[in-house]
């Protein structure tokens, strides 16, 4: 008599397991990437409030309007004799310091790639 001594799976259990490993990947990966574009959302809303309070403080020490220049990695945010520098960590494409009408409000307005969203504005007064 002879005994078949191999024990192993069959065919059909590695295919039904390899479908559900399938199955689980197709649900987790657009999750994965949802959250990294929310992140990029709030880094940039964080960059956009950092911004905006350096803003703030170079107006209050040189009582006169800042203005902000862009350049990779860095924001630089000059009034008056007063400059403060931001760095910047995320994939910013522009940032962009705007005088609301009359008022010595500010817009602080951060454009970036890899978000849901393309920009994100912070106003101060």
């Amino acid at each position: 008599m002879i005994r078949n001594s191999t024990t192993g799976f069959t065919l059909i259990e590695l295919l039904i397991v390899i479908a559900i490993i399938g199955l689980l990947a197709g649900v987790l990966v657009p999750i994965a990437v949802n959250a990294r574009a929310k992140a990029t959302d709030s880094a940039a809303a964080t960059v956009s409030r950092q911004v905006a309070t350096a803003a703030a403080a170079v107006f209050i020490s040189s009582n006169s309007f800042p203005t902000c220049s862009y350049t990779k990695p860095a924001t630089l945010i000059t009034g008056g004799s007063q400059s403060v520098t931001v760095n910047i960590a995320i994939p910013v494409t522009n940032i962009e310091c705007t005088k609301v009408g009359t008022s010595n409000a500010l817009d602080v307005t951060v454009t970036y790639d890899g978000g849901t969203k393309s920009s994100v504005t912070t106003t101060i007064e």
